[in-house]
């Protein structure tokens, strides 16, 4: 971990935490509470904000868990053996991913 000092207002920064300048800058300026509605709202956005950083896989691993249903289904009717290889297709995919 690198502290690093800027000189025009002496505020701590780590390069790879943005999470601790914003904190640092809130407690600096008093904007800063632990109050329980303050917390939550903290939460809520670190969650909501990866899962918009991940809806590219999650979209990629939904239509491959489709894919894959519909095709298992398929194999399951005609009683073939074809569904197993396309499981394990729709897996690879998905760990190449």
């Amino acid at each position: 971990m690198q502290l690093i000092f800027c000189s025009s207002a002496a505020e701590p920064l780590i390069k790879s935490e943005p999470l601790f300048s914003e904190t640092f800058d809130a407690i600096q300026s008093g904007k800063f509470s632990l109050s329980p509605s303050g917390i939550l709202s903290w939460i809520t956005d670190i969650l909501t904000s990866q899962i918009q950083e991940l809806s590219y896989y999650l979209i990629l691993f939904f239509c491959l868990a489709a894919i894959s249903a519909s095709v298992n289904l398929m194999g399951q009717s005609f009683k073939s053996k074809v569904s197993e290889a396309s499981f394990f297709a729709c897996y690879a995919v998905s760990a190449a991913a």
